[in-house]
């Protein structure tokens, strides 16, 4: 009994590597939503996915 949910708005996210070697994909803000994107692997790699935030530019 609401009305329904609609994308308001659409964020290009900035691909980053950090000293420890992971890939952060960073939106630059706290988002509430979904996450799409595309990457190339192959059959059998394995992907984890972690939402968070980071509060310090120095973890980055």
């Amino acid at each position: 009994m609401s009305v329904p949910v609609t994308e308001m708005e659409r964020f290009e996210g900035k691909v980053i590597k950090t000293p420890n070697g992971e890939m952060v994909i960073d939106y630059g803000q706290n988002l509430a939503g979904y996450v799409e994107f595309t990457i190339d692997a192959h059959a059998g790699e394995l992907l984890i996915l972690t939402h968070g935030e980071s509060l310090d530019d120095q973890l980055l």
